[in-house]
């Protein structure tokens, strides 16, 4: 029976956040992803910035931070996101008390949050406008950008749209920028690409061992293994080409890397079947069957991996990041 908690349906976003505080000290995750991209602007001072999906915050606190006398748009689809960055700007409290009672977090994880939320006061700023909002719509009537930021979003734009959804995206910004304004996105992995993927993404022998089982067991299974080439793999030189041809000028790539362990990677990256959402595209299979075969490839590719010293601890490159710039 569905519980009638109310803060339930957040549970996916809490946990996101519960995740970042472990993140922020290990110098990884959406905060530290976010850094590194506004070290990629040449913008001095920008009036007005666009923080294209949103998502909980962390990308819009970042931007408050570095550019405290700035309007910033924080833009992104889903309301459960938005409702996490306004626990962080103090606008909403979170009861958290149902999500204990639910047994979906602990009474320490629920005291630790909202430290963590309180953290945050030294960016809560009336500049900072939430708007609940498709990024593929058409932004007239809207304020003009000296700054349009996008962290770990376009890619899932790629799998829903493919190349057409990216061309409108750099159209979007293009409409929505002065001249002399930039855009600057990151790219995630894409789904499915890491068997044999390029140098640009992770490359480790558990991501791809992990991957070519669960790809294998799916054959065995009946299943078309080969779903990963519905949606052709992006890579940074596609991505470079799709800049160019919309009129804007790229004028910085770089990709961002953050550190983890063996065990921290294999234990957390591929836990559960939203990690791997794009395997199973067009898939007719249960959620408990997906859990299963995920499982199933985790402890083979454990059980196949014989550790070598170098990559007992690596940088995995997984953010492909570019700044480009409206010249006319």
């Amino acid at each position: 029976m569905k519980s009638d908690n109310p803060y339930e349906d957040i549970s996916q976003v809490i946990s996101m956040d519960l995740r970042e505080m472990d993140h922020i000290k290990n110098k990884r995750g959406y905060t530290f992803i976010s850094d590194s991209m506004i070290g990629q602007t040449t913008v001095k001072d920008p009036k007005i910035i666009y923080d294209w999906g949103c998502g909980s915050g962390f990308s819009t606190l970042a931007l408050s931070r570095k550019f405290p006398e700035a309007m910033i748009y924080a833009l992104d689809v889903s309301p459960l996101s938005i409702m996490a960055l306004n626990y962080k700007l103090g606008r909403s409290n979170a009861d958290l008390s149902g999500l204990v009672g639910e047994n979906i977090i602990s009474s320490e994880q629920a005291t630790s949050l909202h430290k963590f939320w309180q953290s945050f006061e030294d960016v809560r700023s009336s500049k900072i406008i939430i708007l609940e909002r498709d990024l593929l719509q058409p932004f007239t009537d809207f304020r003009k950008a000296d700054l349009i930021f996008s962290s770990q979003v376009i890619h899932w734009i790629y799998n829903q749209q493919k190349e057409a959804g990216l061309k409108q995206i750099m159209n979007n910004a293009i409409d929505l920028m002065n001249v002399g304004g930039e855009f600057v996105f990151s790219t995630f992995s894409t789904f499915c690409e890491p068997v044999g993927s390029g140098p640009q993404y992770m490359s480790h022998p558990l991501y791809i061992g992990f991957f070519s089982e669960l790809l294998k067991e799916l054959n065995n299974q009946g299943h078309d293994a080969e779903i990963r080439d519905k949606v052709p793999p992006m890579d940074a030189d596609k991505y470079k080409k799709i800049i160019n041809s919309s009129g804007l000028t790229l004028t910085d790539k770089r990709d961002i890397s953050t550190r983890y362990s063996i065990e921290t990677f294999i234990s957390a990256t591929y836990k559960s079947a939203p990690g791997v959402r794009g395997v199973f595209d067009g898939v007719e299979i249960s959620n408990d069957e997906k859990k299963k075969l995920i499982e199933l490839a985790r402890k083979r590719a454990i059980a196949n991996y014989s550790p070598d010293e170098k990559d007992s601890r690596v940088e995995f490159s997984i953010a492909p990041s570019f700044c480009c710039r409206k010249v006319r």
